[in-house]
């Protein structure tokens, strides 16, 4: 409820309201928090994305990612951030941008990736999706993690990726085995 109450009444939630959040919470708060931004990027359209994207999202982010106003967690608060990625289509590129630079943490929810599967986004945007893959094959995700996923594999390798993004798909796909 308190990221619903600041996505839409906050002129600048990240000035205070925030602040005042990571103050008095813990790492569950911040998880908490985290996993709620997404249930509102999931239910808002390409035109609120942008506008909570543009008003706050990305500053907040980037403010994360910097240590402010407290430190990543490692694996709830980030895993949640990374799968924000698939919800905000209207800006897709900029969220990976930002999701590639948390430090690679286990996903603990593969819904993110499954959404992604089901998206128009491997075709719109092949080498953003190519760059968050690579990234999350940097950790040690399980099999089970990519089950079902080589639709998104397939699709990518019929985009038009760079030479670069292209091997490290072929490569990730090796290193994963049959999915």
């Amino acid at each position: 409820m308190y990221a619903r109450l600041l996505d839409w009444f906050a002129d600048s939630p990240t000035n205070e309201w925030i602040i005042r959040l990571f103050a008095d919470g813990n790492a569950d708060t911040k998880r908490f928090f985290a996993e709620h931004i997404r249930y509102i990027l999931r239910a808002a359209d390409e035109t609120r994305q942008r506008e909570t994207w543009n008003t706050w999202l990305k500053g907040y982010w980037q403010n994360r990612l910097s240590g402010f106003p407290a430190p990543l967690d490692d694996e709830g608060e980030s895993s949640a951030m990374v799968g924000w990625t698939s919800y905000l289509t209207a800006v897709y590129p900029e969220a990976v941008d930002l999701a590639v630079r948390i430090p690679p943490a286990q996903l603990q929810n593969s819904m993110a990736l499954h959404h992604l599967g089901e998206s128009a986004l491997p075709d719109q945007h092949p080498e953003s999706v190519a760059q968050l893959l690579l990234h999350i094959g940097n950790t040690t995700q399980t099999h089970w993690f990519w089950v079902g996923k080589q639709g998104i594999f397939d699709r990518l390798l019929q985009s038009d990726l760079t030479p670069e993004s292209k091997a490290g798909i072929v490569e990730l796909s090796a290193k994963i085995g049959p999915i």
